[in-house]
């Protein structure tokens, strides 16, 4: 218990400093200076847990674990129409969530980044979660009743990981001096975790691991995201104070 109320008041204690400082620590040359950065890069690294299906890598793994089998008509191999379905699924649903990209902005505005990254990181578990019924329901041989289940699990999964992109923009008032890295790092949150499906392959490979057990892996991954979340995004309090202290201005309020 002692350990554990040390570690709590470790991170605190971050954060609290964090907020304190904000850019007078960057231009004044401030020890915190680093911690400005560790914080990018433990949102970055957030972020990058509660990634989406943006590759068509995500389409052989979800064949692979026999979602949609049940359009097959030899059902012990992959046909044509099964990657059809797989591919349409995860195409469509991550183009419609960019369709989002206002709404998300709009509550950005309105609630602010600290709370986007939490609802975001815990909608994607709920996501990965309801993504078992899919490839449960191929491995017991229930294909055709489960396969419908993998459009829900897409959606809700890009929808999380965009809220969670965009609560990126929260910090960018930190830096002032490097606002296009802040940029750089959420936009790599989307198209750099396409490494995201290899790397689980050649895991599965190595430990003989089935897809539905590395998803839940995934899934435990978001819920330490939304905890890691709670303690580097900034709230709406300090972008607003950090936003006025920059350009000399209140920043107006949504």
């Amino acid at each position: 218990k002692v350990a554990s109320c040390q570690a709590f008041t470790i991170v605190s204690s971050y954060r609290f400093g964090m907020d304190a400082v904000g850019t007078d620590a960057a231009d004044s040359g401030h020890p915190l200076e680093k911690q400005r950065w560790l914080r990018l890069a433990l949102m970055t690294i957030s972020t990058a847990m509660c990634a989406g299906f943006t590759s068509g890598m995500d389409v052989q793994l979800f064949v692979e674990a026999g979602v949609g089998s049940s359009l097959c008509n030899h059902r012990d191999s992959t046909c044509d129409e099964q990657y059809l379905f797989a591919s349409e699924v995860l195409a469509t649903t991550a183009s419609m969530s960019l369709f989002l990209m206002f709404i998300n902005g709009w509550l950005f505005d309105r609630f602010g980044g600290y709370f986007l990254g939490q609802v975001g990181a815990g909608i994607v578990a709920v996501g990965f979660a309801i993504a078992q019924v899919p490839l449960l329901g191929a491995q017991s041989g229930h294909d055709d009743h489960t396969r419908s289940w993998l459009i829900m699990a897409v959606n809700i999964v890009e929808i999380g990981h965009m809220l969670g992109y965009t609560s990126m923009m929260s910090i960018v008032w930190h830096f002032p001096d490097f606002k296009s890295v802040v940029t750089a790092c959420s936009t790599m949150t989307i198209f750099g975790t396409a490494c995201f499906p290899i790397i689980l392959q050649a895991l599965m490979r190595a430990s003989g691991l089935s897809f539905s057990s590395v998803m839940w892996g995934r899934l435990v991954l978001a819920a330490l995201a939304c905890v890691c979340c709670r303690y580097t995004i900034p709230t709406m309090e300090e972008y607003k104070a950090q936003g006025a202290k920059v350009t000399g201005m209140p920043l107006p309020h949504a």
